[in-house]
């Protein structure tokens, strides 16, 4: 059982003794004298850019599934969303004019995300194949045969499969292109603050974890690229 693991259930016997000292008379509460298990910190797993342009470039887009499948991992890559803010993601969100999209993120606080202009030719690819595929299709701008949003589930379960093909299938999912996003922009030298605000961190100790990442890429290059190492 990991540390993490026992933390969460000592905090729910916490409050279970909480609720005893206040209503039914326990004198006091025995968790408090427990200290919590140091927790290990694990570093953000991401895809190297190589393997990302790869896959990128090698995704079929014949069929409607297939430019979907290509336009929902593009999406994820170059913009660091959650998957909760894809999958309600809306035609209307979509700012092509000022290159920008409407993303939606934890409490519903808004946040504009850029659109690069190799996303934008995926995205209006999949739009017009969509459109004359499905018409009556919903407001959703990831949708199903059927017309319909495609759920948190279903845009994870469409990603297994390509994303297997560069990386284990334990990291086959979407969390971990945003892992990529941010870690690429902090190696091809954009500020923190910056990352924090396109991946809509309140507190930026959450992007801090990224520059760890970047630091250990930084220290590789070192040791490779030194005559005297």
């Amino acid at each position: 059982v990991s540390a993490k693991s026992v933390n969460i259930k000592m905090a729910s016997i916490r409050v279970y003794f909480d609720f005893l000292c206040r209503f039914h008379g326990l004198s006091k509460n025995p968790c408090l004298a427990i200290a919590k298990c140091k927790e290990e910190r694990k570093l953000p797993r991401y895809i190297p850019q190589e393997k990302m342009d790869y896959l990128l470039s090698h995704l079929p887009e014949s069929s409607f599934k297939q430019l979907r499948t290509k336009a929902i991992i593009a999406f994820f890559y170059m913009t660091g969303a959650r998957v909760c803010e894809v999958a309600n993601l809306n035609d209307m969100d979509l700012d092509f004019t000022a290159g920008r999209v409407l993303l939606f993120g934890k409490g519903r606080k808004e946040r504009y995300v850029p659109i690069c202009s190799k996303l934008r030719t995926v995205l209006l690819a999949y739009i017009n194949k969509r459109d004359s595929a499905i018409p009556n299709h919903d407001s959703s701008l990831f949708c199903s045969l059927q017309g319909v949003r495609l759920s948190d589930w279903q845009l994870r379960k469409i990603m297994i499969s390509p994303l297997c093909s560069i990386v284990p299938r334990d990291c086959a999912h979407p969390h971990i292109l945003r892992h990529t996003f941010a870690t690429d922009l902090l190696n091809n030298g954009a500020d923190l603050r910056t990352v924090q605000e396109l991946l809509g961190h309140t507190d930026v100790a959450s992007t801090l974890m990224y520059t760890h990442v970047a630091d250990m890429k930084l220290r590789d290059e070192y040791l490779k690229a030194h005559p005297r190492v």
